[in-house]
C-alpha cells in the first residue's frame, strides 16, 4: 500500500516481504512514514519519521522469533500514471548482524541471510545490517493520510 500526500509532504508505505531458508520462513512486515524532501511529478525522496519494521522466523528446527522495532529507514519512489504499479525502495539500518533485533542467535541470522540470498523483492545483509525492499503497490485514493494498514499476510 503506498499513499503519497504532496499536500502535506507526507508518504506511507506498508506491505510485506516473505522468504524461505529451507522450512525456515522469514517475514519482513514493514510500515513507514515520512517526510518529503524532494518530490517531483514522477520522483520522489522520503525520510523516514516513524514506521515499524516486524521479523518473524518459523518453522523447521530453528527457535521461533518475532520482534517489531522502530529503525532509520529512506524511501525513494518512482510514481507512475494513475492506476500504474509505483516503485518504491525502503531501506533500513538495522546495525552488523541485525543487531536492531534484540536476542537472534547466529542460526536465525543465518537463516535470515540465507532466505534473502536470492529474494527477487529484498535483500538483507547481516555483514552491513542493511535491509533494502522494493516496493510495487498502487496510490490509495479517498482514504485519508496516513492510512497505512498491514496487508494480511497469505
Amino acid at each position: 500500500m503506498l499513499n503519497v500526500d504532496t499536500e502535506l509532504g507526507r508518504v506511507c508505505t506498508a506491505g510485506w516481504v516473505r522468504a524461505d531458508d529451507g522450512d525456515v520462513r522469514v517475514v519482513f512486515s514493514y510500515e513507514a512514514i515520512g517526510d518529503i524532501r524532494y518530490a517531483t511529478r514522477t520522483k520522489l525522496k522520503a525520510r523516514s519519521v516513524s514506521g515499524s519494521l516486524t521479523l518473524e522466523i518459523s518453522g523447521g528446527t530453528i527457535s521461533p522469533y518475532e520482534q517489531t522495532i522502530e529503525p532509520n529507514c529512506t524511501v525513494k519512489s518512482k510514481l507512475r500514471g494513475r492506476g500504474a504499479r509505483d516503485r518504491v525502495r525502503i531501506v533500513c539500518e538495522l546495525g552488523e548482524q541485525f543487531a536492531a533485533f534484540p536476542g537472534l542467535d547466529p542460526q536465525q541470522i543465518a537463516s535470515i541471510d540465507a532466505a534473502f540470498t536470492n529474494q527477487q523483492r529484498a535483500w538483507a545483509k547481516s555483514k552491513n545490517g542493511l535491509l533494502r525492499v522494493n516496493h510495487y503497490g498502487v496510490p490509495v485514493d479517498g482514504a485519508g493520510f496516513p492510512s497505512c494498514e498491514l496487508p494480511g499476510l497469505e
